[in-house]
């Protein structure tokens, strides 16, 4: 649009059609930053998650092989651990 606006269609930018051209060229970068901002949040949020996820998986699977490890048969769960928001692990009552 930039290219646009200043070679073909500048002979029949002016006045108020230049200023609409403009400001319809800032608006679309506008939403594209919007966008992609967005975007980028989403994806934060879904990488956190799966972080999340997969500790606790990794902490679930590790505490199985202990306990398959020492022999002891139908032990009361452990108490889960999970994460907190600031990533720091902390307990969470069992069943």
């Amino acid at each position: 649009m930039l290219l646009w606006g200043q070679t073909f269609l500048r002979p029949y930018l002016r006045g108020v059609a230049f200023l609409a051209y403009w400001l319809i060229c800032f608006t679309f970068t506008g939403l594209a930053m919007v966008t992609a901002a967005l975007d980028m949040l989403a994806i934060r949020r879904d990488q956190r998650r799966q972080r999340k996820e997969l500790i606790q998986r990794a902490i679930d699977n590790l505490a199985k092989k202990v306990s398959e490890r020492s022999g002891e048969p139908d032990r009361p769960a452990a108490p889960k651990a999970e994460l907190s928001g600031s990533g720091a692990l902390r307990s969470k009552p069992g069943p």
